[in-house]
C-alpha cells in the first residue's frame, strides 16, 4: 500500500532534520518539493527519483499517479508554521497522509538570540499585506517572516515612530552563511535584508487603546460630530466583530467607529464611507494616530459610494445623509447575511430604521441610551448628561 509523508525539513540544514525524517527520507522512492530543498537533501538518497513541484495541485496529481511505495513530500520549516503543507493537505486527506514537523525558524531565532517565542505576536509578510504598524504598535514582542521589501515596511514604523524599537534578525538560518544581527527598526531601515529572514521587534512601549470604548480625547475632533466612548463601545459589542472581516463604516465622520472596527478585526478591511472632504481628513489623521493600515477612505455618498467594494461582512451606519432606506436595502442586497448597527438621534430617523430593517426581514433590535457623566463643580460634582441615543442592530438568524 502506498504510504506517503508530509516532511518539514527544518530552516535548511539536514543536521536539523528529526531522527525519524532523516530516515524517512533516505527509504522513500519518491520526494517531491522545491528544487532547493530536494538538491539540499539529495545526497541523503541519491538513487530516489526526484519530482520539482510547488503547486499543491500537481503534487496532488503527482502522489495518485506514482507508482512508488513510499513517497515524501518536503516543506521548508514546519508543516504547522505558514507551510505548504496546509494547501496540500486537504487535497490528499482521503490518501491519508503521516505527517512530520520541522524545526521552524522561530525556534532557531529563538535558541540563537535567547529570546523567548511564547508571548510573541506572529506575524507573515510573504504575499501579505499584515498590519505591521499596528502589530508592533500594540506587542512588546512581534516574530516576523520577513518580505524581500523590508526595507519599504521598516520605513513605515520609523514614519510611526517606532524607529528605536530593538530588531534582531536572522539570516540564513542554519546554514554556513547564518548571521545573526541586532541593531533597531532605524538602523536596519538603513541597510539592506536578505529577503528570506526572520525577526523579533521588541517594544518596550507597546500603545493601550482600551477598545472598545477609546477614550474621546484621544482622536482628531475637529468640528465633524464624533459618535462618542460609550456608543461606540455598545455598537462594537452589538456586531460580535470577528477577524478578517470586511467591515463598512457609513458616514464614518471623524472616523472614531472606523478605528474601533480596525482594530477589532486588524487583519480585516475597513472601509470608512464619508462625503465630507473635510471629516475626510479628520479620519486620515485618526487613522495615522492610531497606525492603522487596513482602512480605506471612500469620499463618496451612500449607497453610490459602494459600487465597486468588495462584499461587507459587518456595516456600521452613522450617517445616512437622508438616505437611510437607499443604504441599508443595497447593503442587504449586496449580502444578506450581513451584521449591521445604526445611531439615530431622532425618533422618526429610529422609527425609519426598525422599519426597513423589518421590511428586509433584518430582525432588528433597539436600545435607547442615554449617558452622563460627572463634572467637578467646586466642592461636589454635577451630572452631565449627552444627548440620547438610538442603537438599532439587525441581522437574519
Amino acid at each position: 500500500m502506498k504510504k506517503i509523508v508530509l516532511i518539514g525539513t527544518g530552516p535548511g540544514s539536514a543536521g536539523f532534520l528529526t531522527g525519524d525524517s532523516k530516515r524517512i527520507i533516505e527509504k522513500a522512492g519518491l520526494l517531491i518539493g522545491a528544487k532547493s530543498i530536494l538538491d539540499r537533501f539529495a545526497e541523503l538518497n541519491p538513487s530516489s527519483r526526484k519530482a520539482e513541484l510547488l503547486n499543491s495541485r500537481e503534487i496532488e496529481r503527482e502522489l495518485r499517479s506514482c507508482e512508488e511505495e513510499l513517497i515524501a513530500v518536503l516543506f521548508s520549516g514546519d508543516t504547522g508554521f505558514y507551510s505548504g503543507c496546509k494547501a496540500l493537505l486537504p487535497l490528499i486527506e482521503d490518501l491519508r497522509p503521516e505527517i512530520m514537523p520541522g524545526i521552524s525558524s522561530m525556534s532557531i531565532l529563538s535558541a540563537k538570540s535567547g529570546i523567548s517565542w511564547e508571548d510573541a505576536l506572529i506575524v507573515s509578510l510573504h504575499g501579505r499585506d499584515d498590519n505591521l504598524i499596528h502589530a508592533v504598535s500594540l506587542h512588546r514582542k512581534v516574530f516576523i517572516l520577513c518580505a524581500p521589501d523590508m526595507k519599504e515596511w521598516l520605513g513605515g514604523l520609523v514614519r510611526a515612530g517606532l524607529g528605536s524599537c530593538k530588531m534582531v534578525i536572522g539570516e540564513e538560518l542554519s546554514l554556513p552563511e547564518e548571521r545573526i544581527l541586532t541593531g533597531t527598526v532605524d538602523s536596519f531601515y538603513r541597510k539592506s535584508i536578505k529577503p528570506l529572514s526572520v525577526c523579533f521587534i521588541l517594544n518596550d512601549h507597546p500603545a493601550y487603546f482600551p477598545y472598545p470604548g477609546i477614550p474621546d480625547d484621544l482622536f482628531a475632533r475637529g468640528n465633524t460630530p464624533m459618535t462618542k466612548r460609550e456608543i461606540r463601545a455598545l455598537a462594537i459589542s452589538r456586531l460580535s466583530i470577528m477577524d478578517g472581516e470586511t467591515i463598512y463604516d457609513v458616514g464614518a465622520g471623524t472616523g472614531s467607529v472606523t478605528v474601533e472596527l480596525a482594530l477589532s478585526s486588524p487583519h480585516g478591511a475597513v472601509y470608512a464611507i464619508e462625503r465630507s472632504p473635510e471629516a475626510v481628513k479628520l479620519i486620515k489623521k485618526n487613522e495615522e494616530i492610531f497606525g492603522l493600515h487596513n482602512i480605506s477612505i471612500v469620499n463618496k455618498e451612500a449607497p453610490g459610494a459602494f459600487e465597486g467594494l468588495p462584499v461587507p461582512d459587518v456595516a456600521f451606519v452613522g450617517g445616512s445623509g437622508g438616505d437611510l432606506g437607499g443604504i441599508l436595502r443595497s447593503i442587504v442586497q449586496m449580502n444578506d447575511k450581513v451584521r449591521i448597527a445604526m445611531t439615530a438621534i431622532t425618533i422618526e430617523t429610529a422609527t425609519a430604521g426598525i422599519a426597513i430593517l423589518e421590511e428586509l426581514e433584518m430582525q432588528p433590535e433597539m436600545i435607547h441610551i442615554a449617558v452622563s457623566s460627572t463634572k467637578k463643580a467646586g466642592a461636589g460634582h454635577m451630572i452631565i448628561a449627552q444627548n440620547p441615543i438610538w442603537l438599532i442592530t439587525g441581522r437574519r438568524r
